[in-house]
């Protein structure tokens, strides 16, 4: 049997106190070291602190708690890096909140501690409540039994989504044929039992489950009225996902309208906002220049041990850009002089390499790689040179994956998704497997990512990026 809410709820509440109380230890002791490291003298707080110590912090923390239990943080299933958004957010509250009330009352207080605890409450209270789950789900507390009611390509998708992110916590007991779709007594469907009815599926798992309705058409959702009705009156919890529309449901909203069972179905581009447009741009430029300024010296050390067989330090491979427009994306150049007549001799003598050529445009044992250049492309560091056509307005820090004109054909009408972005020098095919994705799901991954942009859909990407990097998982 699931744990009961209010355990869930208790172990929450106690990671956020414990974050919250090494966030503010930690700030403090940040605070005292930078303030040694320049003045040489290390100051505590004072007796006389303590009114300000407790107007701030006891503040932050009762807006932390107030916040936390309004957006359900405690009592709900939340996805990672929504909640972390929430958080962020939360956190700027607090700031604003309390320079408001120190600068009325006219208290003064330290901005590097404040600061420090700022930054470190940003970490910490997602990181604590992350690891609580985490250990909540290896002992099976941190789970919701699940029946996904359609035996389709719907239900199939839905079950591989809720099967993603575990912090949904929805453990997935089965599929309900209401439809009368499979065989009789056909057994298992996309490795779970199959029921042949909400009653089964019930007596089954010892309980009433999340009921997920993922049926194939709305001829089938309509003849699923009453059990959708009998579902809703028996206090079930009820999730329906629409046939499936390829249509960018992501941050969509859903408005009801009073006394009427219609719905309005508000889907948003954002980057049809010109204001967007400029603030992604903005940001590229800027964080583009700050990177560019370390990473200096580590081009100019790489482009001497490049140089050493005779060719150049850059590679330009022709890309299409916003708009359709064709630039020249840079590289580190990690090939062979002669890598055309290497690649053909190879082909021409490994079919299996001749298949994945074809299959993926990439080989995964490339003998036109210089030594070198395997290390480069291992860690993407042959990619770095980009950050100069970020700043040149050609590729974004994030976006699709740059294609050459040989590769349109693959994206037919979604081609028209590309060409509203720029390139990205990292994207979703990037934190997604890289080259252990299939061609198709690049596409998919691409176009999905330009139907649903947004900036912090970009901080998640650069922050997983920084992840793979380091894992190196899907890099050759």
């Amino acid at each position: 049997m699931p744990v009961k809410p209010v355990a869930r709820q208790a172990a929450l509440l106690t990671a956020d106190c414990v974050s919250f109380t090494l966030t503010v230890v930690l700030a403090l002791a940040n605070a005292m070291l930078i303030r040694y490291h320049y003045v040489g003298v290390p100051r505590p707080p004072q007796t006389d602190d303590l009114g300000r110590i407790l107007i701030v912090f006891g503040t932050s923390f009762a807006i932390l708690l107030f916040r936390s239990w309004t957006l359900g943080h405690y009592t709900r299933f939340r996805p990672f890096w929504a909640e972390l958004q929430e958080v962020v957010k939360t956190v700027l509250v607090i700031a604003a909140a309390n320079s408001f009330l120190l600068f009325a009352i006219g208290v003064q207080f330290s901005r590097l501690w404040f600061g420090s605890f700022l930054l470190l409450l940003v970490v910490l209270v997602p990181y604590f409540r992350e690891r609580t789950k985490m250990l909540m789900i290896r002992r099976g507390l941190w789970y919701q039994p699940t029946c996904i009611v359609g035996i389709g390509e719907n239900a199939r998708k839905t079950a591989d989504a809720l099967d993603s992110d575990s912090s949904l916590g929805h453990q997935i007991i089965g599929f309900i044929d209401v439809v009368k779709k499979l065989p009789r007594n056909t057994g298992t469907f996309h490795g779970h039992p199959v029921y042949t009815s909400e009653e089964h599926a019930q007596s089954d798992t010892g309980g009433i489950p999340t009921l997920v309705f993922a049926l194939d058409s709305t001829d089938e959702m309509d003849e699923q009225k009453t059990l959708i009705n009998k579902a809703i009156a028996s206090s079930t919890q009820v999730t329906i996902v629409p046939p499936q529309m390829a249509l960018p449901l992501y941050g969509a909203k859903v408005e009801g309208i009073f006394r009427h069972d219609s719905a309005l179905l508000k889907i948003s581009n954002r980057l049809a906002d010109p204001n967007a447009q400029k603030l992604k741009r903005l940001v590229d430029y800027t964080l583009s220049l700050l990177l560019l300024l370390p990473v200096s010296a580590l081009i100019l050390v790489l482009g001497a041990l490049i140089k050493t067989d005779g060719g150049p330090v850059f590679y330009k491979h022709r890309r299409i850009g916003r708009n359709g427009k064709p630039f020249d994306c840079l590289k580190f150049r990690s090939m062979k002089l002669d890598s055309q007549k290497l690649l053909e001799r190879y082909l021409k003598h490994d079919s299996n390499a001749m298949e994945e050529w074809d299959q993926t445009r990439k080989l995964k044992h490339d003998p036109r790689v210089t030594r070198i250049g395997r290390y480069l492309r291992r860690t993407s560091i042959d990619e770095l040179p980009q950050l100069i056509n970020v700043i040149k307005g050609e590729m974004s820090l994030v976006g699709p994956r740059p294609i050459v004109l040989e590769e349109q054909h693959h994206y037919g009408d979604m081609f028209s998704y590309y060409k509203t972005m720029r390139p990205g020098m990292t994207g979703l095919w990037q934190v997604s497997g890289r080259n252990d994705t299939s061609y198709n799901e690049r596409v998919q991954l691409d176009v999905w990512y330009c139907r649903n942009w947004s900036l912090w859909n970009d901080v998640v990407v650069l922050i997983k990026t920084c992840k793979i990097l380091i894992s190196r998982h899907g890099a050759y």
